[in-house]
């Protein structure tokens, strides 16, 4: 009961800010806009949102690599789109990490390290996010003179702040598990062994330092993709103002109010592509062409996760055919032993 009122509520503070969102741009100014929408330039933001994936595959590859885990290239791409799926039709923005933590953890055997290595994917990422962030701000001071807004990075910087330290310190997980009831200690027992999975990457140097390259990479190649969605709406933007706008648009995006960030992104970009002497209805025509592109990524992981799962029904049937059909010749050549016996 609690969860679906979580729903609701997630699902109404996201309309609720649609709405306020639309009425502020006005819908006549946005359709003109999205109408006037350069094809090329489209095109380019596509084709450079599916290389944007390959820093996140490879890095999760590679931390995964440090567990001594070796997973295909193109099984956790086919994850990654999986990820998406989930991520855009659960009420939540880490439902597709759960899922890629469960089905990497089936193939692996280790699913505390599985969910380690997803774990410090995103955690890096989100560092290096906030940094970018740090430095957007603190080159953009007079962005302060916005109270909510700061209040809102405010907000997003401490909560990631909050998890990881509530993740990382052994002194929290024994303060819990020493008030918790006896029925939640085997759940304490699962996450103490993602924390010690969590906390070997301190001994993987090299794993910590190629997680924070293709993060850097990630995010700036994010900027780059929000420039090049901004361009089809003609209008002169500089790539160095979209480092300032990105970043902080990404930390609001991870506040946990919304559907996955919906309502909340495109506020940020209503509210701070005039800052940089473009319309709001360029900010929220860009914000919205990147949800349809970002939708298509989406179904092919929801293609992927069906081809996943037919697969697995395959080879299920498949080997109980084999054991049934063994069974069968067991059974045969007892009944002959028997039979021929004196």
């Amino acid at each position: 009961m609690r969860k679906r009122l979580l729903t609701i509520l997630t699902i109404s503070v996201t309309v609720i800010l649609l709405v306020l969102v639309l009425s502020e741009v006005g819908i006549e100014k946005l359709l003109s806009t999205l109408g006037g929408a350069d094809p090329v330039y489209l095109l380019l933001a596509f084709l450079w949102a599916q290389l944007l994936i390959l820093p996140g595959v490879y890095k999760v590859q590679a931390l995964l690599a440090a567990q001594n885990h070796r997973l295909s290239f193109w099984y956790l791409f086919k994850l990654y789109h999986v990820g998406s799926f989930f991520n855009n039709f659960l009420p939540s923005n880490v439902g597709g990490d759960v899922v890629r933590t469960y089905e990497i953890g089936k193939v692996t055997g280790d699913p505390a390290g599985s969910l380690a290595a997803v774990f410090v994917e995103r955690v890096s990422g989100f560092i290096v996010l906030v940094a970018f962030a740090v430095i957007a701000l603190l080159t953009h001071l007079w962005v302060a003179e916005n109270a909510l807004l700061v209040a809102a990075l405010a907000a997003g910087i401490f909560g990631l702040i909050g998890v990881v330290w509530m993740v990382i310190d052994v002194r929290v997980l024994n303060l819990v598990e020493r008030l918790s009831p006896k029925p939640l200690q085997k759940y304490i027992v699962k996450f103490g062994k993602f924390q010690k999975a969590l906390l070997s990457f301190r001994g993987k140097p090299a794993a910590l330092r190629s997680a924070a390259v293709w993060s850097i990479l990630f995010n700036g190649g994010a900027i780059v993709y929000v420039w090049l969605t901004a361009q089809a709406f003609h209008q002169p933007i500089n790539l160095l103002d979209m480092a300032f706008i990105v970043p902080l648009t990404m930390v609001i995006a991870m506040i946990p109010i919304s559907f996955n960030g919906i309502g909340l992104q495109e506020w940020s970009y209503v509210l701070l592509f005039p800052l940089i002497g473009v319309p709001d209805s360029v900010g929220l025509s860009a914000m919205l062409t990147i949800r349809v592109i970002t939708l298509f990524a989406a179904l092919l992981g929801g293609l992927f996760y069906l081809q996943m799962n037919l697969r697995r029904d395959t080879e299920r049937v498949t080997a109980q055919q084999r054991r049934t059909g063994d069974a069968l010749v067991e059974r045969s050549f007892d009944h002959a032993s028997t039979t021929d016996a004196p």
